[in-house]
């Protein structure tokens, strides 16, 4: 039994090899499994012994063969509930309504059950050749099951919380704040495909692509021949247990030859892009949409390898939080996940408020910021500023909108990326400034060893910096 790929989940290859999280299923709580029983029938020649003048002859039939097949993903169980003849055998297997949590094992299962017809004659000694006296029939019914795993999760029951925001000024739609919360591993998080715009004509497109391959490169097909008597232990025959290994007086003929991969399509999920991004469905629209500023945290450290014919980029998947989209129309209306179902969307309007930040010298070392709502005046506290060429990368104004940082260069750049305070109904908009401070010689010693790429002569640098400090003091 071999697991060919599904209809409606993704398989991941993100995982190490040799880990159990290398060929993940995604799956959706309802769905379809591809598989199918691969095996072979071999039915043994017939056998004549003599005795004492009586010839038996034991000669072997398949009456008829038929399969049963079952899935199991976590505790719950799911069954074609029928038999059917081998030739018509479907490879789909369906469920409904999986309610793993977390990652789990699925198991296939395929039972084949053959009736088999044994015919008993015997036959005596004349002058004129053998006389059959007796013949017998019975039959007996043979199964044996076969199986294949793998490792799943069921997605749709993950967890996302998804929240757009539209930012107006003057009752006209300026930007979106799309807030997608949830866990940040691979195995416990809803993951998304895209969301569609009002017009149906642009949709906002995750770093996630699902692309279908085949998932073997090739195939075998073989038959097998017994090219000598085989002797059988009818007995054995006669219990309801598993097909038992026949006693060969010699080896079996194996003929194998490669043929085309079967006709099964794996989709597979992958990243292939830094960030998401908005693609327009219809012709182009007069809306000038673009995604600006994007949270995202990563997903796994690896990407997930591509056959040399798959003509796709992978990048390293990260998992988005924020996407701020700008310059935009129309409202997002729906969000749907990896597996195409639908992901509750919820909506907030709020007003934009123009923000003014300022950095101040207070010291040698030190730079004051400031985040000022400038229609009210108001300082706007605890918010998250950006920075660069100070010690820390980042820093929060306190209750007067102020923090202050150690500068590490002789230039600092604070970034205010915009953020939503939804208890009051404002969106405080993204805004940046910048501080310079005269060059010191730690800073110039810095600057040419960055330019030397830490290869700075001590002769050098006396010839860089000795000028300029006789000029400054000029």
């Amino acid at each position: 039994m071999t697991i060919l790929g599904t209809q409606n989940g993704t398989q991941t290859q993100f995982g190490q090899p040799n880990t159990s999280s290398k060929d993940l299923f995604l799956l959706p709580q309802n769905g379809t499994i591809l598989a199918s029983p691969d095996y072979s029938t071999v039915v043994p020649n017939q056998t004549c012994t003599i005795t004492n003048g009586t010839k038996t002859c034991i000669n072997y039939s398949v009456m008829n063969q038929s399969i049963t097949r079952s899935l199991r993903i976590g505790s719950q169980t799911w069954s074609t509930g029928k038999s059917v003849p081998e030739a018509g055998a479907s490879r789909a297997l369906t469920y409904s309504n999986a309610q793993a949590t977390g990652q789990t094992k699925m198991v296939i299962r395929g039972t084949i059950k053959t009736q088999l017809a044994i015919h008993t004659t015997s036959s005596i000694r004349t002058t004129s050749g053998w006389r059959q006296t007796n013949a017998t029939s019975k039959t007996t019914l043979l199964s044996h099951t076969v199986r294949d795993t793998a490792p799943v999760v069921i997605t749709s029951n993950q967890q996302l919380n998804a929240t757009q925001t539209l930012i107006t000024d003057n009752d006209e739609l300026k930007r979106i704040v799309l807030h997608l919360d949830g866990p940040t591993s691979l195995t416990d998080r809803r993951h998304w495909s895209y969301a569609l715009f009002e017009s149906s004509q642009m949709r906002l497109q995750n770093i996630w692509g699902v692309y279908s391959q085949h998932r073997y490169p090739n195939a075998t097909i073989g038959t097998q021949q017994p090219n000598t008597t085989l002797s059988l232990n009818t007995s054995a025959l006669t219990s309801p247990s598993l097909i038992r290994p026949l006693n060969r007086s010699s080896a079996i003929t194996t003929s194998q030859e490669s043929v085309p991969p079967p006709n099964v399509l794996e989709k597979q999920l992958i990243a292939v892009r830094n960030k998401p991004a908005i693609t327009r469905i219809a012709p182009p629209t007069t809306s000038p949409a673009t995604v600006g500023h994007v949270h995202t945290i990563p997903l796994t450290a690896k990407a997930t390898p591509l056959r040399p014919t798959v003509n796709l980029s992978s990048v390293s998947p990260r998992v988005s939080n924020r996407i701020v989209i700008t310059n935009v129309n129309q409202p997002l209306t729906a969000l749907y996940d990896i597996h195409g179902d639908e992901v509750s969307l919820t909506t907030k309007t709020v007003t934009e408020h123009p923000v003014s930040l300022t950095l101040t010298k207070q010291d040698k070392r030190h730079v004051q910021i400031k985040l000022t709502d400038t229609l009210t005046g108001e300082p706007v506290a605890n918010q998250s500023v950006e920075l660069h060429g100070a010690i820390q990368s980042r820093a929060t104004t306190n209750t007067s909108g102020v923090a202050i940082v150690t500068r590490d260069d002789s230039a600092v750049t604070a970034n205010f990326g915009g953020s939503v305070n939804a208890s009051q109904g404002v969106y405080y908009a993204p805004s940046h400034d910048q501080v310079r401070f005269a060059p010191t010689i730690f800073s110039i010693y810095r600057a040419l060893l960055h330019l030397s790429n830490g290869i700075v002569a001590v002769i050098a640098f006396i010839l860089f910096y000795l000028p300029f400090h006789y000029l400054r003091r000029r």
